[in-house]
């Protein structure tokens, strides 16, 4: 792994993961990195030591760590094992909460009272942070064989995934069927994301493309 400044030279490279890493997260003051990998584990590395070792290994994944978000004094990670896990680094204690599939990717929403899990089975599980409730369940879009990506808008009141068949779904988060879709690709939408600036979405697929979409929400 490495940090690069703006020219593409690489400032510091870190060595420890045995496996294609998934996903990274920074803290807030930006000095310490998480790193979810393949490999089922989540590492911590201390961006102001001189170390390229990792200074914290956590193995408590029984498969591959897809997405790892630093939140305030908690780290949220999604694992393949179809469990969402939350780490209280001021507490020491772990929460594990049974989803049941696969999970991809997740999103945190904006009030950070939810979590969205995109699942491996065409499922994307709205759970409350609080108490695991499964509040909602979105499946008209497929996610069966890749990741995808969703997002929530910048009030809560929509979730935008990528889809399988190359389109994007945007779903009225009260609602269970998808509000509107846009056929945006070819291929595989991998990611999608929404603007600050709350006009539009940015949507990357598998077909080598990348759209912005303006919306009118």
């Amino acid at each position: 792994m490495c940090i690069r400044d703006r020219t593409g030279k690489v400032l510091r490279k870190f060595t420890g993961h045995s496996a294609k890493i998934n996903s990274i997260s920074f803290n807030y003051d930006c000095n310490v990195l998480a790193t979810g990998s393949y490999d089922a584990t989540l590492r911590f590395w201390d961006l102001r030591s001189n170390s390229f070792n990792s200074i914290q290994v956590v193995k408590d994944f029984k498969d591959s760590v897809s997405k790892a978000l630093i939140v305030g004094e908690h780290i949220i990670c999604s694992c393949m094992d179809g469990t969402m896990k939350t780490f209280d680094i001021r507490k020491f204690e772990v929460v594990t909460d049974q989803v049941g599939s696969p999970i991809s990717y997740f999103a945190l929403s904006k009030d950070k009272k939810c979590i969205a899990a995109s699942c491996l089975d065409n499922k994307i599980k709205l759970q409350d942070r609080n108490n695991a409730e499964i509040l909602s369940e979105y499946t008209d879009h497929i996610s069966k064989s890749y990741t995808v990506g969703c997002d929530f808008s910048w009030d809560d009141s929509y979730l935008i995934t990528g889809s399988e068949d190359g389109q994007v779904y945007a779903y009225d988060t009260l609602k269970k069927n998808a509000a509107f879709k846009l056929n945006n690709h070819s291929m595989t939408v991998s990611h999608v994301e929404f603007s600050p600036k709350r006009d539009s979405f940015v949507s990357a697929s598998h077909d080598a493309t990348i759209t912005l979409s303006l919306i009118h929400i």
